[in-house]
């Protein structure tokens, strides 16, 4: 390898390195101008290499490497011109200034802003708030400023923040117009330069497929034992005609049903307890409360926490919470504890609350007069969805059949003509369940975690039965990653709503920007799948690389254009296209990983089978920590996601 190349190689991943170390460490780096140094370095390393491979004469290739050089110009411009800054205003206060961001320094709007009024709108008949609303006036001109709604005041733009416990609404000011225009630019340019990369017949991707289209390849869940039907309860006939009534349920209108299914499934985990449904356990609590109160009824999963309370089943009762004096005993376990066993207390303590606002008549909430009830379809609808074990069924078919097709494709050397068939079924079973939810809900289902491992493991089924043709690998590969998208869900929906979304995701754009990213992800997920088929199946090593060089063409591309929509998000919605989160950091530093060995032409390593797959099997580790590690170790502002 040259020097230059050698260079060049080592401050990528020196910028990588920096990147991860910041949102590991500290995030004060980002306003530095050695950082801002270094993103100049990397630009001029990226200008040189146009010039010294006559990109020019690529025009796909060079739109790619032009459309990043946008972005940094964009990022610069931003940093050098851009004003950002905030002002709080009362109700009926006016100011015509702003305090710029880490000063206590003012700068002029270009107009007096009044705030004619405040408010917080809330979904109906709850306390959810659904979003945060500033009326305005700019002279003489009225404007309403919310999460998802900015106002532009001669390049200015305005949007809502946060508030305060007076009543003031804190607005935030960003003034960015060159910096935005060079960003959006590269947006574009690298949108265009991914799509001609993608149908150029005499390009990399088309070649890549090609080649990967010689290859020619050799859980029981626990029922809960309880005596629960021989305690006090109402007849099974009664609570079925209950489960049509409609209630207020997490800021929505959803059937009693629901508000049962989720919360037998809350403390118990599982979805029925004995021999009752779940309309059965919530009604005979509020009859009975005394009886109940004894019952072992609460699951507490970790060991540590039932051996402190001196409890020997899995279960406990309410009562055994409680000393016979009537305090709480898990009140002076917690923070004289790990902070593993914390958490533990804590999620008991979820279970003992939602006890007490039922038999405080907090949690049931019967429809108001005043409120229109929803169709009879939907409600319908939403206690199909929770009667049947959808992800249950999807994760325990899939993941079986997939490891029995991956031994059928390797013992004989060729898919089966059932798998497509099996597959199309599994998808469509799916499918069903998906669309029910969003029916439901009313908004895609992308706003959390199971959703997204749900949509994704309908993409990857998808994809599948698509490409499945070129190698046999590919769908039993896809079905055991499916799979196991499945399992992360059901495990995710043992703590079940379906719930409004918070101001900050109640937005379109919430569905464009994560459905690419999640789609991004399963293509990456199967090229690291593929790679460990190929370290096991030496044969093969070299055609399985091939395939999985055509497959980060999409993944790369979409993460990317994942990136840059979030971004057009923020920037529609709060005002600015990247903040430095620890989730758009590592979702960076992930495309930066992926994007290396599509160079192969430029690094020879990556032109090797075992090294390939080897790094491809350990760049999903990024893919992993972006969607997960992030969450739990870093937090920021996509922390709900």
């Amino acid at each position: 390898m040259h020097l230059s190349k050698s260079i060049a190689l080592i401050v990528y991943v020196a910028m990588i390195i920096l990147l991860a170390t910041s949102t590991l460490l500290t995030s004060s780096i980002y306003g530095t101008w050695w950082f801002f140094t270094a993103w100049v370095l990397i630009a001029v390393f990226l200008i040189g290499a146009i010039i010294k491979y006559k990109m020019w004469q690529r025009l796909a290739s060079m739109l790619l490497h032009c459309s990043f050089l946008l972005i940094l110009a964009g990022g610069a411009t931003t940093y050098i011109l851009g004003e950002k800054g905030h002002i709080i205003l009362r109700q009926g206060e006016s100011t015509s200034q702003f305090v710029l961001e880490g000063s206590d320094k003012a700068a002029s709007l270009p107009a007096e802003i009044r705030l004619d009024s405040f408010e917080i709108v809330h979904y109906p008949g709850s306390l959810i708030p659904r979003d945060y609303v500033s009326h305005l006036s700019v002279n003489s001109q009225k404007h309403i400023v919310s999460m998802n709604n900015i106002a532009d005041i001669s390049g200015y733009r305005i949007y809502q923040s946060s508030f305060d416990n007076s009543g003031s609404s804190v607005l935030s000011i960003n003034h960015d117009p060159w910096g935005m225009a060079l960003t959006y630019g590269g947006y574009i340019a690298f949108g265009l330069a991914a799509l001609l990369l993608l149908i150029a017949r005499k390009g990399k991707f088309r070649s890549y497929l090609r080649k990967a289209s010689l290859v020619i390849a050799c859980l029981v869940v626990p029922c809960l034992s309880s005596n629960a039907a021989s305690i006090k309860g109402i007849p099974v006939e009664d609570a079925k005609k209950m489960s049509t009534r409609q209630v207020l349920y997490n800021g929505r209108i959803a059937p009693f049903n629901t508000l049962a299914h989720d919360f037998v499934i809350k403390i118990t985990g599982t979805s029925s307890f004995g021999a009752l449904i779940p309309e059965q356990v919530v009604a005979s609590w509020v009859l009975y409360p005394d009886d109940w109160k004894n019952q072992p009824f609460i699951l507490i999963k970790s060991a540590e926490l039932r051996n402190k309370l001196g409890i020997e089943s899995k279960y406990a009762s309410y009562n055994q919470l409680f000393t016979s004096t009537g305090e709480y005993r898990l009140k002076s376990l917690y923070t004289n504890s790990s902070e593993g066993l914390d958490r533990d207390i804590l999620e008991v303590d979820e279970k003992v609350e939602l006890i007490y606002l039922l038999l405080n008549n907090q949690l049931i909430k019967p429809l108001p007069q005043n409120m229109e009830p929803i169709s009879e379809s939907r409600i319908n609808a939403e206690i199909f969805y929770n009667n049947v074990p959808f992800a249950k069924f999807f994760f325990m078919t899939t993941l079986s059949l997939s490891v029995i097709f991956l031994v059928v494709v390797i013992w004989q050397k060729r898919a089966n003509a059932a798998m497509p068939i099996v597959a199309s079924i599994l998808l469509t079973f799916q499918l069903i369940g998906y669309s029910l939810k969003w029916y439901i809900a009313q908004s895609i289902p992308l706003s959390n975690g199971p959703e997204t491992m749900q949509f994704l493991s309908i993409f990857i089924l998808f994809i599948a039965l698509i490409l499945y043709r070129r190698n046999q690998f590919i769908l039993p590969l896809a079905m055991l990653l499916a799979g196991f998208f499945g399992l992360v869900a059901h495990i995710g929906s043992s703590n079940p709503t379906i719930t409004p979304l918070v101001p900050v995701l109640n937005s379109p754009w919430l569905s464009i920007h994560v459905s690419v990213i999640m789609i991004s992800y399963a293509f990456l997920a199967l090229t690291m799948l593929i790679s460990i088929i190929a370290l096991c199946v030496k044969s093969e090593q070299e055609r399985l690389m091939w395939l999985n060089k055509a497959l980060l063409y999409p993944g790369v591309f979409l993460l990317g254009a994942g990136i840059f929509l979030g971004a057009v998000w923020a920037n529609v919605s709060w005002g600015r296209y990247w903040g430095w989160d620890p989730k758009e950091v590592w979702a960076l530093i992930t495309m930066l990983i992926y994007a290396i060995p599509m160079h192969s032409s430029l690094i020879p390593l990556f032109n090797r089978p075992k090294p390939f797959h080897i790094f491809i099997i350990l760049s999903f580790l990024s893919v992993l920590f972006t969607y997960f590690g992030v969450n739990y170790l870093l937090g920021g502002l996509h922390s709900y996601a």
